[in-house]
């Protein structure tokens, strides 16, 4: 398997696409991305979405159904 990343340093976003295979089990895939919507100056407080994507491919029980989520997050230092 391998898995492939990008940060954009500036910004604090970045992206991800993932595949792992295993031997008479199939293909698992993944893909994903974070954005940063906004960093307080100090950099104490911070929100951003997040959005993921997976499947599984081939093996034994076939093709999954695929798995996706879009998430807003909220970070604090107190």
């Amino acid at each position: 398997g391998g898995r492939l990343d990008y940060t954009h340093t500036p910004s604090g976003s970045g992206a991800f696409i993932q595949a792992d295979r295993t031997r008479n089990y199939g293909t698992d895939v993944a893909a994903g991305g974070k954005y940063n919507i906004y960093t307080s100056p100090k950099k104490d407080f911070g929100v951003d979405a997040t959005a993921q994507y997976q499947r599984h491919f081939g093996g034994p029980g076939g093709a999954g159904r695929p798995d996706a989520g879009v998430f807003l997050n909220a970070h604090a230092d107190i």
